[in-house]
């Protein structure tokens, strides 16, 4: 579970949604959302060169209207993302 503000995030299995989610409900009340996302397992290390082309990679699917969600499973260190956005 990750929690802030405005929102709790539940993680489980798949096959557990509708499980997890009526069992939430009857306890708290109806949840605003419920919906099943995509978390990666396993993420890749990038370096600044990776990150320059997965980041204009993304922008361009994100901007296609066929397109509804855009995910990654990339990792860049603290001096890796402090390099990208000074470029």
């Amino acid at each position: 579970m990750q929690s802030d503000e405005d929102n709790h995030v539940i993680i489980c299995a798949d096959t557990d949604l509708n499980d997890v989610s009526n069992a939430l409900e009857a306890e708290l009340g109806e949840s605003d959302s419920t919906k099943l996302i995509w978390q990666p397992n396993i993420t890749t290390e990038v370096d600044l060169d990776g990150l320059t082309k997965l980041m204009k990679l993304l922008d361009t699917l994100e901007e296609d209207d066929d397109i509804q969600r855009v995910t990654a499973n990339f990792e860049a260190s603290d001096e890796v993302m402090a390099a990208f956005g000074d470029e």
